[in-house]
């Protein structure tokens, strides 16, 4: 197959870091709520309280952790859907309309070794907070969950124990749920037949993974937003390049995302805007689902979100031209006619090498006459 181009959302376009996933059309979220919108925060900015300089990732892997997410997504475009799956994968507020709008923070993870984004999201009765990854390229969330009966890593928040939660519950093998595994994960489930439990494999292209429970328990957006029996991983055995999150949030087009079970109350529309880490007095981002993400600035330029029949769950968009200081690359339109993923856990953009050159003399050029 072709080349993959995989942009960084923020740093691709000349328009405000926000981008707009629309799964359907907008009159089919008219009789869903108006929607949720949770706080982004640069965990190197002015909002965050993790900095720590001894967790920070070097450029260099940056760039290697980088590069194996993108084999990792290359690999499941060429794997077909009928294989079976695959062992390698990758506060409240009033809004001047009336309307109600949710904001937990969600920074980047420089300071705890990683370099993607970061939220906190509630879990079980009593809720209690916890740091997971924010993942557009994968549809199961998970964090680590005690007993830890093999392993977890050390993480920025203490261990999610299912047993001081009134609502946690593990699901069993025959529930629809174990069923959908497959499609979510790219990884067939295992069931524990002594408990009758389901067991998931998250799996990740840099050879990352987790094992543990399916469950379900209470999320907690925000004290007056809340999702009973959210499906989730409880972890037990977590091993690989997570630095200290406690887990992830599954973003992509599945049943088992947190976009998909988030649907019937908000509708599938979501956005996001990536803060930055020195530039904002605040470094206040926002991750928003529902209505409230289609009534942007006018300063907002959007695009339709794109489905490759290969793997549908992914985001794609049709690029048409980059230009640089007004000026369109030369470059023929036939170089732009590849897949290109939105991927907001790839953090370098990567173009066709053709596309690259011209895109990289042009600033030279530019550059030099200054």
């Amino acid at each position: 197959m072709g080349p993959i181009w995989f942009l960084v959302l923020y740093l691709l376009l000349a328009t405000p870091p926000s981008v707009l996933a629309e799964l359907q059309q907008e009159t089919e979220l008219r009789h869903k709520q108006p929607g949720v919108r949770l706080e982004i925060h640069h965990a190197r900015g002015h909002g965050s309280s993790s900095f720590n300089a001894t967790h920070l990732l070097s450029l260099s892997d940056l760039l290697s952790r980088d590069e194996e997410r993108v084999m990792a997504l290359q690999s499941r475009l060429v794997i077909s859907k009928d294989t079976g799956g695959t062992t390698s994968a990758s506060s409240s507020k009033e809004d001047p309309a009336g309307q109600k709008s949710i904001n937990i923070p969600l920074k980047a993870g420089l300071s705890i070794g990683s370099g993607n984004y970061l939220l906190k999201i509630g879990l079980g009765t009593p809720a209690k907070y916890y740091t997971l990854l924010l993942d557009t390229g994968s549809s199961f969330s998970w964090l680590q969950c005690q007993p830890c009966s093999v392993y977890c890593h050390n993480q920025v928040d203490p261990l999610f124990d299912p047993s001081q939660s009134k609502t946690y519950k593990k699901l069993t093998c025959g529930t629809s749920q174990c069923s959908l595994l497959t499609e979510a994960t790219l990884n067939k489930p295992f069931c524990s037949r002594s408990a009758n439990t389901c067991i998931y494999t998250a799996s990740y292209g840099d050879s990352s993974y987790s094992i543990g429970y399916l469950s379900e328990d209470l999320l907690t957006l925000a004290p007056s937003q809340t999702l009973p029996r959210f499906v989730y991983g409880c972890g037990q055995d977590n091993q690989g390049l997570f630095g200290k999150t406690d887990g992830i949030v599954g973003l992509a087009r599945d049943q088992l995302s947190l976009l998909g079970q988030l649907s019937s109350k908000y509708g599938y529309a979501f956005s996001y805007c990536l803060p930055e880490a020195f530039t904002s007095s605040t470094g206040v981002g926002f991750l928003s689902f529902g209505e409230s993400s289609l009534a942007a600035s006018p300063a907002y330029k959007f695009t339709p979100m794109l489905t490759d029949s290969k793997n549908p769950s992914l985001y794609f968009l049709r690029l048409a031209a980059i230009t640089v200081a007004g000026v369109p690359l030369r470059v023929g339109a036939v170089q732009y006619r590849v897949s290109t993923i939105i991927d907001s856990g790839t953090v370098i953009t990567r173009l066709p090498a053709a596309v690259y050159t011209a895109l990289q003399q042009a600033f030279v050029s530019i550059m030099s006459k200054r």
